[in-house]
């Protein structure tokens, strides 16, 4: 008896778990290569390449020059949280906090549901930035446009998307 029920919690337990569908996310996991420039009103204007590699326990994101020298390294544990952030001071005279709420501001952008763009193109306000998505006729995003009314403009050219390789 004791057994039966084990076994029909577990069944039930798992049953019920399965049944929770998980929204498709509209940047899958993987690495991606960019061109990125940022327009910060009423301060500097940057361009740079970045990768941003994303998988279920972690999140990173760096900024290189044209020199290949690094410019931003931003790395997140997704399981414990923990964060690391280096950036070049000389390259970005802008406070830490700013570097780090636009590195927070890519890591939710990456976390988006597909939901939010179902078209070739789609316009959409979230977390307070106006976002425009530019979608290649596979559904992967190739373009992004983030700008903030009188803040900031970025404009990101994905140049290249590797998937993870499986383990």
């Amino acid at each position: 008896m004791r057994n039966s029920l084990i076994l029909l919690i577990s069944f039930l337990l798992v049953s019920c778990s399965t049944l929770v569908k998980k929204e498709k996310k509209l940047f899958l996991e993987g690495t991606y290569f960019h061109k990125v420039s940022i327009d910060i009103s009423k301060g500097p204007k940057f361009s740079f390449t970045g990768i941003n590699r994303i998988s279920d326990s972690k999140f990173n994101v760096v900024a290189l020059s044209g020199m290949g020298n690094t410019l931003i390294d931003y790395q997140q544990d997704l399981r414990t949280k923990v964060e690391t952030l280096s950036y070049d001071h000389n390259f970005f005279p802008i406070p830490k906090k700013r570097i780090e709420n636009l590195v927070h501001l890519l890591h939710r952008m990456y976390s988006l549901t597909e939901s939010i763009c179902q078209q070739r193109t789609c316009n959409d306000e979230v977390y307070g930035f106006h976002f425009k998505f530019i979608r290649n006729e596979l559904g992967l995003v190739e373009e992004i446009n983030i700008s903030r009314e009188n803040t900031m403009t970025v404009n990101v050219i994905i140049t290249k998307y590797k998937k993870n390789e499986e383990n």
